[in-house]
């Protein structure tokens, strides 16, 4: 079982917390199932527990594969149904489940992240995110508690990137005489910003050691790139320290810059905070999941652990000749110590809302059983939305993958820490967190229709009205088949 002995709280919410989670559809097999499990039932085999909750078993219902004979955390959960449907409680099957909720909610959000907004591959996206759920009453919520990101020094970043790197990412530049290298949105950003580097003329921008760490292409030096990679590191780890002292769910939607390695930036990282966060996670946890939906492999994060077992690393993302990073092809990697600790899910063009929902039923949620992991890191990315204008390879929506993610959480009641990442749809994308911070908070966001009207017009087309406007899957094959995840699982699991 997932569980640690009776006083783990993993399965029951402090009283002290930081997320609040809201009720979520489950169907009255499924809650007995788990109340069978919150009477210690666990080693009861399945036909008896259905027996004594006078229920019969749904067509599909049945125990994952496994060494033992216990009931398996996916069947206690309802994740493992049959191929043909999702882990998901339909709408049909609205009923309350009876766990404790979490009082408070906490997110690393304010004024300080406007940094963020400069990114070249996702400018504004930071504050649209904001300014969304502010617009629907998530800010001012009464169990919403918001972090100021506190920045992170060269020794933080060291702590997982070479130093040098670090200095160069960290050193202050004069971008007077770039301004002609700025995009629009750039400029309005900045004008809105109070700088503090000094406007000499000298050319600070020292172009040598650029290529060596990656700062060119993809990854180009930019306006106040030094306190972008300040907040968004530091904001992890803030998110992370107190998750240590709450253990319930923390959020930094600035984060989960995943490509970023050791020593040099990549796929428009440049500083892999999910990595640092869970190093000061390591501080209480001996074993700790990193889930990944981006659409590109976690690359940054999984090498960086490839030689650990106390970070179990799950990728779910597109793979295919030439696509980029061009890693993670491996079902199960892994160096050392670290042999079979980094889980790699290939998938091929088309993934859709029910393949995804049957990857995390039928693969990760057993991985997650097996290891019993103390804290998990979910990293966010938005780049399989089928909304999606940079990538058009999934076919992933809002309202089915940000479900998915809340259901997660909230299922196993594990500390969590929930990162952004990838998504060059900025609206689709703060859309989709939005999304899954209003479940979190309890809200009925299935319901909500008009956009809010204060948003900014320089981040937002006049035109965009409604929250659910273009949350309808694309006309694209799916061709990840269920042979084909069948093979994903048994070269995974073994089964």
């Amino acid at each position: 079982m997932l569980s640690t002995p009776a006083a783990s709280p993993h399965l029951i919410w402090p009283t002290r917390i930081l997320f609040a989670m809201s009720l979520i559809a489950i169907s009255p097999e499924e809650h007995c199932l788990l109340t069978a499990r919150n009477e210690e039932l666990a080693g009861t085999p399945a036909a008896s527990i259905a027996a004594r909750c006078s229920f019969t078993p749904a067509p599909g219902f049945r125990t994952l594969p496994t060494t033992t004979s216990s009931i398996k955390l996916a069947s206690i959960l309802s994740f493992a149904r049959s191929p043909e449907t999702s882990f998901m409680s339909s709408s049909s099957e609205l009923a309350s489940l009876n766990l404790p909720l979490p009082p408070l909610v906490s997110a690393v959000l304010g004024q300080s992240l406007d940094a963020v907004d400069l990114l070249p591959s996702n400018e504004g996206r930071q504050s649209l995110v904001q300014q969304l759920m502010k617009g629907y009453g998530l800010l001012d919520h009464a169990k919403m508690q918001l972090l100021a990101p506190r920045p992170a020094s060269v020794d933080d970043l060291a702590k997982f990137h070479d130093r040098d790197y670090a200095v160069e990412l960290l050193r202050p530049r004069n971008w007077k005489e770039h301004e002609n290298e700025l995009s629009q949105l750039q400029r309005t950003i900045l004008k809105r910003r109070a700088t503090r580097e000094s406007r000499d003329d000298r050319r600070a921008q020292a172009q040598a050691p650029c290529a060596s760490y990656g700062l060119v292409f993809d990854c180009p030096i930019f306006p106040h790139m030094d306190e972008y990679c300040s907040v968004v590191a530091g904001g992890s780890v803030q998110a992370a320290e107190f998750l240590i002292n709450n253990p319930t769910v923390a959020i930094n939607w600035g984060g989960g810059r995943h490509h970023a390695h050791k020593s040099h930036a990549a796929g428009f990282c440049y500083v892999n905070d999910a990595v640092l966060a869970i190093l000061r996670l390591r501080r209480k946890y001996s074993r700790i999941m990193y889930i990944d939906f981006d659409l590109h492999h976690g690359d940054g994060v999984a090498n960086a652990f490839k030689l650990s077992n106390n970070v179990l690393t799950v990728s779910v993302h597109r793979a295919d000749a030439g696509f980029f990073p061009g890693t993670g092809l491996k079902p199960v990697d892994g160096l050392g110590r670290g042999t079979g600790y980094e889980i790699n899910i290939p998938t091929k063009k088309g993934l859709c809302d029910a393949s995804l929902e049957w990857i995390v039923a039928h693969i990760v949620v057993p991985k997650i059983e097996g290891y019993r992991p103390q804290c998990l890191v979910i990293q966010c990315g938005a780049d399989g939305l089928c909304t999606d204008t940079e990538f058009r390879e999934w076919n992933l929506t809002i309202s089915r993958f940000g479900t998915m993610v809340y259901q997660l959480v909230r299922r196993t009641g594990i500390p969590s820490l929930l990162l952004g990442g990838g998504g060059y749809n900025s609206l689709e994308t703060c859309k989709l967190w939005c999304y899954i911070t209003g479940l979190i908070l309890g809200e009925e966001c299935q319901a909500w229709a008009q956009l809010p009207d204060d948003l900014d017009d320089e981040l937002v087309d006049f035109r965009e009205l409604e929250f659910w406007t273009h949350d309808t899957p694309r006309n694209m094959a799916e061709q990840n088949t269920h042979e084909y995840l069948l093979c994903l699982q048994s070269a995974i699991l073994g089964c």
